[in-house]
């Protein structure tokens, strides 16, 4: 049948019952790995390693000779919602979550070197909304810490309850609020 050539499926002899497929180490080894080659002449190929053993599981995109260094991409849903580049930059799309918090839209994180807004070299943090941006940079002499509207306040929260403690208003005046309000 043309429609399945070239696979191997593997399925439990029970009725309705979940097949599983193990791969053990031998004698006192407690290494094991599933290795998938890119190529049928592996001297020069991409491969990709799964590996467990007594400390770590493993994920390792990897080359032989000349072979590439390929993304780890990651597909629910049908869509690519994560990629790690062969640069070792994580790439996340839509919506996700930290620790047990809701997810946060649209949050985008660059960790780069010496970021500063007035030149324009990037950001240490950059987080955007629906056409509005912010963000914070840091080099050698400033941690800044700025948004792209003009028509927005940047605000300080602190405490209990997240009162609002200081205000940079859309005019570029700084109000602060006293402790007891």
């Amino acid at each position: 049948n043309v429609t399945v050539a070239n696979r191997v499926m593997f399925q439990t002899s029970t009725p309705d019952q979940t097949t599983s497929l193990s791969i053990i180490p031998n004698g006192v080894s407690t290494s094991a790995s599933l290795l998938l080659e890119n190529s049928s002449a592996p001297a020069n190929n991409s491969f990709a390693q799964l590996t467990l053993d007594s400390a770590t599981v493993s994920f390792l995109s990897g080359i032989r000779g000349s072979g590439s260094y390929l993304p780890m991409t990651f597909f629910t849903g049908g869509l690519e919602r994560m990629r790690i580049d062969a640069s070792g930059a994580t790439h996340v799309k839509g919506n996700f979550a930290v620790g047990s918090m809701a997810p946060l839209a649209n949050v985008k994180a660059y960790i780069t070197q010496d970021a500063d807004y007035t030149l324009g070299t990037g950001y240490a943090l950059y987080l955007a909304g629906g056409g509005y941006a912010g963000g914070v940079a840091l080099n050698a002499t400033s941690m800044q810490i700025g948004q792209n509207s003009s028509f927005r306040a940047l605000t300080f929260h602190s405490g209990s309850g997240w009162p609002e403690r200081m205000r940079i208003d859309a005019a570029g005046r700084v109000l602060v609020t006293s402790p007891a309000g």
